[in-house]
């Protein structure tokens, strides 16, 4: 990846650390049981990093380490919890959305 392409996605991921993680912090009590929300650690990007991490865990703690599709990773729960959009503009929406695919909501 060039450099330019790197710093901007870390610009825009900057702009939105705390509705991240929240996002996250919301599928992780979505999924989970007894979920613990951890203390703020005075970083937002260790928060961030933090709120992946439990949603990654509430998913395994529900469909198990291989879950349905083989091993879930934080990378793969922050594909599929924001629709690959994480850093698209607009994301996520404003207006409490809650994080499900929006395919579910149909259904």
């Amino acid at each position: 990846m060039p450099a330019a392409t790197v710093r901007g996605w870390l610009r825009r991921a900057a702009g939105r650390l705390e509705a991240i993680r929240i996002w996250f912090m919301q599928v992780a009590v979505t999924v989970g049981v007894d979920v613990a929300i951890p203390d703020g650690s005075g970083c937002a990007w260790r928060d961030v990093l933090a709120a992946v991490e439990l949603a990654t865990a509430a998913i395994r703690g529900r469909f198990g380490s291989v879950g349905l599709l083989g091993a879930v990773t934080p990378p793969q729960v922050v594909v599929a919890a924001s629709g690959g959009r994480l850093l698209a503009p607009g994301w996520p929406a404003v207006g409490g959305a809650t994080p499900i695919a929006p395919d579910a909501a149909q259904g």
